[in-house]
Protein backbone atom coordinates (compact mmCIF):
# COMPACT_ATOMS: atom_id res chain seq x y z
CA UNK A 1 0.00 0.00 0.00
CA UNK A 2 2.90 2.34 0.82
CA UNK A 3 4.53 1.76 -2.55
CA UNK A 4 1.26 2.41 -4.38
CA UNK A 5 0.82 5.65 -2.43
CA UNK A 6 4.36 6.87 -3.14
CA UNK A 7 4.16 5.90 -6.82
CA UNK A 8 0.87 7.82 -7.09
CA UNK A 9 2.51 10.84 -5.47
CA UNK A 10 5.44 10.62 -7.87
CA UNK A 11 3.05 10.47 -10.84
CA UNK A 12 1.21 13.52 -9.52
CA UNK A 13 4.50 15.42 -9.23
CA UNK A 14 5.50 14.45 -12.79
CA UNK A 15 2.15 15.43 -14.35
CA UNK A 16 1.38 18.57 -12.36
CA UNK A 17 3.85 20.08 -9.98
CA UNK A 18 6.96 19.78 -12.14
CA UNK A 19 5.29 21.10 -15.26
CA UNK A 20 7.58 23.56 -17.09
CA UNK A 21 6.76 27.25 -16.97
CA UNK A 22 4.91 29.36 -14.44
CA UNK A 23 1.21 28.76 -13.89
CA UNK A 24 -1.30 31.48 -14.76
CA UNK A 25 -4.02 32.36 -12.25
CA UNK A 26 -6.79 34.92 -12.10
CA UNK A 27 -6.03 37.90 -9.91
CA UNK A 28 -9.16 37.22 -7.83
CA UNK A 29 -7.72 33.80 -6.92
CA UNK A 30 -4.31 35.02 -5.73
CA UNK A 31 -5.09 38.44 -4.22
CA UNK A 32 -7.80 40.36 -2.39
CA UNK A 33 -8.87 43.98 -2.55
CA UNK A 34 -7.60 45.79 0.53
CA UNK A 35 -10.51 47.01 2.65
CA UNK A 36 -12.72 44.05 1.79
CA UNK A 37 -11.24 41.57 4.25
CA UNK A 38 -14.21 41.71 6.63
CA UNK A 39 -14.20 41.77 10.42
CA UNK A 40 -15.19 39.64 13.39
CA UNK A 41 -18.15 39.81 15.76
CA UNK A 42 -18.22 38.40 19.29
CA UNK A 43 -20.74 38.19 22.11
CA UNK A 44 -21.44 36.54 25.46
CA UNK A 45 -24.72 34.72 26.00
CA UNK A 46 -26.64 31.86 27.55
CA UNK A 47 -27.83 28.57 26.09
CA UNK A 48 -30.94 27.10 27.74
CA UNK A 49 -32.95 23.89 27.38
CA UNK A 50 -30.07 21.50 28.01
CA UNK A 51 -30.97 18.10 29.40
CA UNK A 52 -28.90 18.30 32.58
CA UNK A 53 -25.63 18.84 30.69
CA UNK A 54 -25.16 22.54 31.46
CA UNK A 55 -22.71 24.33 33.74
CA UNK A 56 -22.22 23.12 37.31
CA UNK A 57 -22.27 25.12 40.52
CA UNK A 58 -18.54 25.86 40.22
CA UNK A 59 -19.20 28.09 37.19
CA UNK A 60 -20.21 31.22 39.08
CA UNK A 61 -20.50 33.56 36.11
CA UNK A 62 -23.33 31.45 34.70
CA UNK A 63 -25.49 31.81 37.80
CA UNK A 64 -24.78 35.56 37.98
CA UNK A 65 -25.73 35.88 34.30
CA UNK A 66 -29.01 34.04 34.91
CA UNK A 67 -29.77 36.27 37.91
CA UNK A 68 -29.06 39.41 35.88
CA UNK A 69 -31.26 38.19 33.03
CA UNK A 70 -34.17 37.40 35.34
CA UNK A 71 -33.97 40.89 36.89
CA UNK A 72 -34.86 42.33 33.49
CA UNK A 73 -38.15 40.46 33.79
CA UNK A 74 -38.81 41.71 37.32
CA UNK A 75 -37.69 38.57 39.11
CA UNK A 76 -35.02 38.99 41.79
CA UNK A 77 -32.86 35.95 42.56
CA UNK A 78 -29.84 35.34 44.76
CA UNK A 79 -27.07 34.10 42.49
CA UNK A 80 -25.59 32.02 45.32
CA UNK A 81 -28.81 30.01 45.63
CA UNK A 82 -29.26 29.24 41.93
CA UNK A 83 -28.59 25.59 41.03
CA UNK A 84 -29.36 24.61 37.48
CA UNK A 85 -27.90 22.13 35.00
CA UNK A 86 -29.95 23.16 31.98
CA UNK A 87 -28.10 26.45 31.29
CA UNK A 88 -24.59 27.03 29.90
CA UNK A 89 -22.56 30.21 29.40
CA UNK A 90 -21.23 30.54 25.85
CA UNK A 91 -19.23 32.80 23.56
CA UNK A 92 -20.82 33.58 20.20
CA UNK A 93 -18.64 34.45 17.19
CA UNK A 94 -19.37 35.37 13.57
CA UNK A 95 -17.56 36.73 10.52
CA UNK A 96 -18.77 40.09 9.22
CA UNK A 97 -18.32 40.13 5.45
CA UNK A 98 -17.75 43.44 3.62
CA UNK A 99 -20.83 44.73 1.87
CA UNK A 100 -23.14 43.44 4.60
CA UNK A 101 -26.27 45.51 5.16
CA UNK A 102 -28.69 45.99 8.04
CA UNK A 103 -31.25 43.20 8.05
CA UNK A 104 -28.83 40.67 6.61
CA UNK A 105 -28.17 37.36 8.34
CA UNK A 106 -24.94 35.67 9.42
CA UNK A 107 -24.03 32.17 10.55
CA UNK A 108 -22.77 32.07 14.14
CA UNK A 109 -20.62 29.63 16.13
CA UNK A 110 -21.50 28.98 19.79
CA UNK A 111 -18.79 27.68 22.17
CA UNK A 112 -19.11 26.71 25.83
CA UNK A 113 -16.92 28.65 28.30
CA UNK A 114 -17.94 26.80 31.49
CA UNK A 115 -17.92 23.16 32.52
CA UNK A 116 -20.98 22.07 30.53
CA UNK A 117 -20.66 18.54 29.18
CA UNK A 118 -22.80 19.11 26.08
CA UNK A 119 -24.78 21.83 24.26
CA UNK A 120 -27.00 19.27 22.52
CA UNK A 121 -30.60 20.43 22.17
CA UNK A 122 -29.86 23.93 23.49
CA UNK A 123 -31.31 27.25 22.33
CA UNK A 124 -29.21 30.41 22.36
CA UNK A 125 -30.95 33.35 23.99
CA UNK A 126 -30.75 36.84 22.49
CA UNK A 127 -27.05 37.77 22.42
CA UNK A 128 -25.67 41.16 21.28
CA UNK A 129 -22.76 40.85 18.84
CA UNK A 130 -19.98 43.44 19.04
CA UNK A 131 -17.40 44.32 16.41
CA UNK A 132 -13.91 43.63 17.70
CA UNK A 133 -12.24 46.71 16.25
CA UNK A 134 -14.56 49.39 17.68
CA UNK A 135 -16.71 47.59 20.28
CA UNK A 136 -19.96 48.73 18.61
CA UNK A 137 -22.99 46.43 18.41
CA UNK A 138 -23.64 45.22 14.87
CA UNK A 139 -26.29 42.57 15.38
CA UNK A 140 -28.11 40.09 17.61
CA UNK A 141 -27.91 36.28 17.61
CA UNK A 142 -30.55 33.83 18.78
CA UNK A 143 -31.95 30.41 17.90
CA UNK A 144 -31.62 26.61 18.19
CA UNK A 145 -28.20 25.10 17.64
CA UNK A 146 -26.86 22.23 15.60
CA UNK A 147 -23.83 20.51 17.12
CA UNK A 148 -23.36 17.55 14.77
CA UNK A 149 -22.51 15.16 17.60
CA UNK A 150 -23.41 13.89 21.06
CA UNK A 151 -21.91 13.12 24.45
CA UNK A 152 -23.75 10.52 26.54
CA UNK A 153 -22.50 9.46 29.97
CA UNK A 154 -23.75 6.52 31.99
CA UNK A 155 -22.96 5.08 35.38
CA UNK A 156 -19.52 3.85 36.47
CA UNK A 157 -17.64 5.95 33.95
CA UNK A 158 -19.38 4.57 30.83
CA UNK A 159 -19.72 7.14 28.04
CA UNK A 160 -20.21 7.49 24.31
CA UNK A 161 -19.08 10.57 22.39
CA UNK A 162 -19.18 11.71 18.77
CA UNK A 163 -17.42 14.91 17.63
CA UNK A 164 -17.24 17.92 19.96
CA UNK A 165 -20.61 18.54 21.59
CA UNK A 166 -19.46 21.73 23.34
CA UNK A 167 -19.39 23.73 20.11
CA UNK A 168 -22.48 24.37 17.99
CA UNK A 169 -23.53 26.38 14.97
CA UNK A 170 -26.66 28.35 14.09
CA UNK A 171 -27.11 28.90 10.34
CA UNK A 172 -28.42 32.44 9.70
CA UNK A 173 -28.58 32.81 13.47
CA UNK A 174 -27.62 36.50 13.63
CA UNK A 175 -29.44 39.53 12.21
CA UNK A 176 -27.40 42.66 11.44
CA UNK A 177 -28.55 45.98 12.83
CA UNK A 178 -26.21 48.25 10.84
CA UNK A 179 -24.35 48.40 7.52
CA UNK A 180 -20.77 47.36 6.97
CA UNK A 181 -19.93 48.52 3.43
CA UNK A 182 -16.12 48.39 3.69
CA UNK A 183 -13.76 51.01 2.26
CA UNK A 184 -11.76 49.77 -0.71
CA UNK A 185 -11.08 52.98 -2.69
CA UNK A 186 -8.55 55.43 -1.23
CA UNK A 187 -7.07 58.42 -3.06
CA UNK A 188 -8.62 57.19 -6.33
CA UNK A 189 -6.72 53.88 -6.18
CA UNK A 190 -7.29 50.26 -5.30
CA UNK A 191 -4.72 48.22 -3.37
CA UNK A 192 -4.40 44.49 -4.05
CA UNK A 193 -2.92 42.23 -1.34
CA UNK A 194 -1.38 38.90 -2.40
CA UNK A 195 -2.45 35.91 -0.31
CA UNK A 196 1.12 34.54 -0.63
CA UNK A 197 3.60 37.43 -0.77
CA UNK A 198 6.14 37.04 -3.56
CA UNK A 199 8.20 39.71 -5.37
CA UNK A 200 8.07 37.93 -8.73
CA UNK A 201 4.30 37.49 -8.64
CA UNK A 202 3.80 41.12 -7.51
CA UNK A 203 5.93 42.35 -10.41
CA UNK A 204 4.09 40.11 -12.90
CA UNK A 205 0.73 41.37 -11.63
CA UNK A 206 1.69 45.05 -12.00
CA UNK A 207 3.07 44.44 -15.50
CA UNK A 208 -0.09 42.60 -16.59
CA UNK A 209 -2.36 45.42 -15.37
CA UNK A 210 -0.25 48.04 -17.16
CA UNK A 211 -0.27 45.95 -20.32
CA UNK A 212 -4.02 45.27 -20.43
CA UNK A 213 -5.66 48.26 -18.71
CA UNK A 214 -3.27 51.16 -19.28
CA UNK A 215 0.39 51.99 -18.87
CA UNK A 216 1.43 53.41 -15.53
CA UNK A 217 -1.72 52.37 -13.63
CA UNK A 218 -0.14 49.71 -11.40
CA UNK A 219 2.88 49.78 -9.15
CA UNK A 220 4.19 46.97 -6.92
CA UNK A 221 4.94 48.56 -3.53
CA UNK A 222 6.39 45.41 -1.93
CA UNK A 223 6.08 41.62 -2.06
CA UNK A 224 2.39 41.67 -1.09
CA UNK A 225 0.87 45.07 -2.04
CA UNK A 226 0.17 46.39 -5.53
CA UNK A 227 -1.37 49.86 -5.90
CA UNK A 228 -3.57 50.45 -8.96
CA UNK A 229 -4.94 53.86 -9.91
CA UNK A 230 -8.45 53.98 -11.35
CA UNK A 231 -8.41 55.37 -14.94
CA UNK A 232 -10.66 58.23 -16.01
CA UNK A 233 -13.00 56.02 -18.03
CA UNK A 234 -13.86 54.12 -14.84
CA UNK A 235 -14.17 57.20 -12.62
CA UNK A 236 -17.89 56.53 -12.06
CA UNK A 237 -17.74 52.76 -12.41
CA UNK A 238 -15.28 51.46 -9.83
CA UNK A 239 -17.16 48.15 -9.59
CA UNK A 240 -16.70 47.56 -13.32
CA UNK A 241 -12.98 48.37 -13.04
CA UNK A 242 -12.45 45.92 -10.20
CA UNK A 243 -14.39 43.27 -12.13
CA UNK A 244 -12.14 43.75 -15.18
CA UNK A 245 -9.09 43.78 -12.91
CA UNK A 246 -9.75 40.58 -10.95
CA UNK A 247 -10.38 38.49 -14.09
CA UNK A 248 -6.93 39.16 -15.58
CA UNK A 249 -4.65 36.12 -15.62
CA UNK A 250 -1.16 36.50 -14.13
CA UNK A 251 1.85 34.19 -14.13
CA UNK A 252 2.48 33.25 -10.48
CA UNK A 253 5.65 32.10 -8.78
CA UNK A 254 6.48 30.91 -5.30
CA UNK A 255 9.45 29.78 -3.24
CA UNK A 256 10.34 26.10 -2.98
CA UNK A 257 8.70 24.80 0.18
CA UNK A 258 8.06 21.56 2.05
CA UNK A 259 5.19 21.67 4.57
CA UNK A 260 4.97 19.08 7.35
CA UNK A 261 2.10 18.44 9.75
CA UNK A 262 3.45 16.15 12.45
CA UNK A 263 0.06 15.74 14.13
CA UNK A 264 -1.49 14.08 11.08
CA UNK A 265 1.61 12.74 9.35
CA UNK A 266 1.00 14.87 6.24
CA UNK A 267 3.86 15.93 3.94
CA UNK A 268 3.26 18.38 1.07
CA UNK A 269 6.13 19.12 -1.32
CA UNK A 270 5.85 22.22 -3.49
CA UNK A 271 7.22 23.19 -6.86
CA UNK A 272 10.99 23.71 -7.49
CA UNK A 273 12.06 21.56 -4.53
CA UNK A 274 15.45 19.98 -5.30
CA UNK A 275 17.85 17.73 -3.40
CA UNK A 276 21.66 17.88 -3.43
CA UNK A 277 23.89 14.79 -3.53
CA UNK A 278 22.98 12.71 -0.48
CA UNK A 279 22.68 9.11 0.70
CA UNK A 280 19.64 8.17 2.83
CA UNK A 281 19.33 5.22 5.21
CA UNK A 282 16.32 4.79 7.45
CA UNK A 283 15.39 2.15 10.03
CA UNK A 284 12.79 1.77 12.74
CA UNK A 285 13.13 0.89 16.42
CA UNK A 286 9.87 -0.43 17.88
CA UNK A 287 9.49 -1.03 21.62
CA UNK A 288 6.29 -2.79 22.77
CA UNK A 289 5.43 -3.28 26.44
CA UNK A 290 2.39 -5.35 27.41
CA UNK A 291 0.97 -5.83 30.90
CA UNK A 292 -1.34 -8.73 31.67
CA UNK A 293 -2.97 -9.73 34.94
CA UNK A 294 -2.68 -13.24 36.41
CA UNK A 295 -4.33 -14.65 39.54
CA UNK A 296 -2.23 -15.85 42.50
CA UNK A 297 -4.12 -18.42 44.55
CA UNK A 298 -3.23 -19.37 48.18
CA UNK A 299 -2.55 -22.97 49.21
CA UNK A 300 -5.61 -25.07 50.11
CA UNK A 301 -6.87 -24.33 53.63
CA UNK A 302 -4.24 -21.57 53.89
CA UNK A 303 -4.71 -18.20 55.50
CA UNK A 304 -3.90 -16.19 52.35
CA UNK A 305 -6.25 -14.63 49.81
CA UNK A 306 -6.38 -14.44 46.01
CA UNK A 307 -4.42 -11.60 44.42
CA UNK A 308 -4.05 -10.18 40.91
CA UNK A 309 -0.38 -10.06 39.88
CA UNK A 310 0.78 -8.00 36.86
CA UNK A 311 2.68 -9.93 34.18
CA UNK A 312 4.85 -7.54 32.13
CA UNK A 313 6.39 -8.58 28.78
CA UNK A 314 8.70 -6.45 26.62
CA UNK A 315 9.38 -6.86 22.88
CA UNK A 316 12.03 -4.81 21.02
CA UNK A 317 12.36 -4.88 17.22
CA UNK A 318 15.07 -3.01 15.35
CA UNK A 319 14.51 -3.10 11.58
CA UNK A 320 17.58 -2.77 9.38
CA UNK A 321 17.72 0.30 7.15
CA UNK A 322 18.61 0.29 3.47
CA UNK A 323 20.84 2.89 1.81
CA UNK A 324 19.43 4.83 -1.14
CA UNK A 325 21.35 7.36 -3.22
CA UNK A 326 19.85 10.68 -4.36
CA UNK A 327 21.91 12.51 -6.95
CA UNK A 328 22.53 16.24 -7.07
CA UNK A 329 19.79 18.38 -8.63
CA UNK A 330 17.05 15.77 -8.49
CA UNK A 331 13.48 16.97 -8.08
CA UNK A 332 10.52 15.55 -6.22
CA UNK A 333 10.13 12.67 -8.67
CA UNK A 334 13.55 11.22 -7.80
CA UNK A 335 13.07 11.89 -4.11
CA UNK A 336 9.78 9.96 -4.17
CA UNK A 337 11.48 7.08 -5.97
CA UNK A 338 14.30 6.99 -3.41
CA UNK A 339 11.86 7.01 -0.49
CA UNK A 340 9.83 4.32 -2.22
CA UNK A 341 12.94 2.13 -2.34
CA UNK A 342 13.29 2.56 1.42
CA UNK A 343 9.61 1.64 1.91
CA UNK A 344 9.01 4.55 4.29
CA UNK A 345 5.64 5.70 5.62
CA UNK A 346 4.47 9.35 5.57
CA UNK A 347 5.54 9.76 9.21
CA UNK A 348 8.99 8.40 8.36
CA UNK A 349 9.17 10.92 5.51
CA UNK A 350 8.79 13.71 8.06
CA UNK A 351 11.96 12.61 9.85
CA UNK A 352 13.81 12.18 6.55
CA UNK A 353 12.96 15.68 5.28
CA UNK A 354 14.00 17.18 8.61
CA UNK A 355 17.32 15.33 8.39
CA UNK A 356 17.82 16.45 4.76
CA UNK A 357 17.31 20.07 5.83
CA UNK A 358 19.73 19.71 8.73
CA UNK A 359 22.32 18.21 6.36
CA UNK A 360 21.97 21.14 3.95
CA UNK A 361 20.80 18.85 1.15
CA UNK A 362 17.20 20.13 0.91
CA UNK A 363 17.01 23.26 -1.24
CA UNK A 364 13.64 24.45 0.04
CA UNK A 365 12.02 26.11 3.02
CA UNK A 366 10.87 23.59 5.61
CA UNK A 367 7.67 24.54 7.44
CA UNK A 368 6.43 22.46 10.39
CA UNK A 369 2.80 22.98 11.37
Amino acid sequence: MRKILLIALASLFILGIIAPGAAASRIKDIARVNGLQGDHLIGYGLVVGLGGTGDGKRTGFTTHSVAGMMEKFGITLNAEEIRMKNVAAVMVTAHLAPGSRAGGQLDVTVSSVGDATSLEGGILLMTPLLRESDGEQYGVAQGPMSIGGYNVEGGEGNSSRKNNSNVGRIPAGATLSRDFPGQYIRDNRVDLMLYSPDFTTASNLANKVNERLGEGLAEARDASRISIWIPKEYAHNSIGFISALENLEVATDRAARVVINERTGTVVVGQHVTIKDVAIAHGNLNVEIKTGMTASQPAPFGQGRSLLVPDVSTNVQDSSGQLAMVEDGNTVEKVAQALNELGVSPRDMISIFQALKAAGALEAELLIM
